[in-house]
């Protein structure tokens, strides 16, 4: 068995606390519970602090000089290709990030981060290292550091590689794409062990394949305070929250057709608030769409702990899947965070996708089409008459979300290090 003297881990992040957004929040979590089973964990980051970092027992984190995130200008906007009337330089400038920035525009992170790595390696003895992508650039950060050291890595994607969902809409050229296929392979070889948050992440390797893990996202019960059924306070209006960033590429024609359609008699009972970082042509995409006496109000981006308060305040929370394909695979932490509220849920997405049959499992509310709009009329109508008479609509049971508490996926995660160890 090993001993708490062994259990030393280094972790390759990208992003880290205060950044709250999904790049920070899953690898977080799994830190915050491998420290409490007495794990001694150092997270390299990228992450800028906006002041001293908490000191929290067994866990450092090392930040790299902000001088070496000059690729943070390389950032595109991808909702450009979305757009009826899109700027032909904007468009440029994707094609060009995508083709010639490989594997993404954080590859200008790579030779400090590698180097910093390889430091940390002589003044620690650490048991193995993990990384969590994306950004694929910490995926071959970490597979540098863990080579050099002769340590196993453990590579954690939130999503797929080359598999991921923007490349079928935006397919990379010939010589990008056999590049990023070659770094994909090359990770995927180096890793002891890989954990996806669901299947399909990796086509023709999965299958037989030892190294495969399958932790899906999740939600951490610390973060929530008095559940819904706790909370006494009525709202005004009948109140339906979206959290999250919202890009183009989520605002299905089955979504807008819903909020055009709402019935006149309902709009003065309704309201849509909008809670994160939205990108302005979906939003103004959403806008055009809105009938009269239709309250919509985009909130901008508030703290976790506010968001999660304000789920637990809504009597409807909606959920927006991105329409390409191959986002049917991915598990967002939102989805468990709204089911873990017990506010019940209307989506738009795949049918057949990740986030149907988790709803579905849990009766936790309804998943439309991307081009349906009838059943979420429906749903909504409803949900308001139960409001109107006092009746409490509920949301998933919070048992059925067990397997999905970190806690328990952290212990996973934890029996994967401790298998190769």
């Amino acid at each position: 068995m090993i001993s708490k003297k062994d259990k030393r881990l280094l972790i390759v992040s990208y992003y880290w606390l205060p950044d709250e957004g999904t790049g920070s929040f899953r690898i977080s979590k799994f830190v915050k519970y491998l420290l409490q089973s007495g794990w001694e964990i150092t997270v390299l980051t990228a992450s800028r602090s906006r002041g001293e970092d908490q000191q929290v027992p067994g866990l450092k984190v090392v930040r790299t000089d902000k001088s070496i995130l000059q690729g943070e200008s390389f950032k595109v906007n991808p909702s450009i290709f979305y757009a009826a009337k899109s700027n032909w330089r904007a468009r440029i400038k994707v094609w060009l990030r995508l083709n010639l920035i490989i594997p993404d525009a954080k590859i200008f992170w790579y030779p400090k981060a590698v180097s910093i790595g390889k430091k940390l390696l002589k003044d620690t003895c650490y048991c193995a290292v993990l990384s969590t992508a994306p950004p694929p650039t910490s995926s071959l950060v970490a597979n540098a550091i863990a080579r050099s050291g002769n340590l196993p890595l453990i590579s954690d994607f939130r999503d797929p590689w080359t598999n991921i969902y923007y490349y079928e809409d935006f397919p990379l050229g010939r010589l990008a794409r056999y590049f990023n296929n070659r770094l994909e392979r090359s990770v995927l070889k180096a890793s002891s062990d890989i954990i996806c948050v669901n299947k399909g992440f990796f086509p023709g390797f999965e299958e037989g394949n030892a190294k495969l893990h399958y932790i899906s996202n999740g939600f951490d019960p610390d973060d929530f305070g008095k559940l819904k059924s706790d909370v006494s306070r009525r709202n005004k209006k009948f109140t339906v929250s979206y959290f999250g960033s919202l890009k183009m590429n989520q605002v299905s024609p089955g979504f807008l057709s819903f909020i055009e359609r709402i019935p006149e008699d309902q709009r003065s009972s309704l309201r849509f608030l909008f809670y994160g970082n939205v990108d302005q042509i979906a939003r103004e995409s959403v806008l055009k769409m809105v009938p009269e006496n239709l309250e919509m109000v985009f909130k901008g981006t508030v703290p976790h702990d506010i968001a999660v308060q304000e789920m637990q305040k809504s009597d409807l929370l909606l959920l927006l899947v991105g329409m390409a394909d191959r986002s049917k695979l991915v598990y967002s932490t939102k989805l468990f965070e709204y089911l873990n509220s017990t506010v019940p849920c209307l989506a738009f997405g795949h049918e057949d996708g990740a986030a149907a049959q988790v709803i579905k499992e849990t009766n936790a509310g309804l998943l439309s089409s991307h081009q349906q709009y009838l059943p979420a009329l429906q749903f909504l109508e409803e949900c308001l008459a139960d409001w109107r008479a006092g009746v409490e609509v509920k949301g998933a049971a919070v048992e059925a979300l067990d397997r999905f508490n970190f806690k328990k996926l952290s212990t996973q995660l934890e029996n994967v290090i401790l298998s190769r160890i």
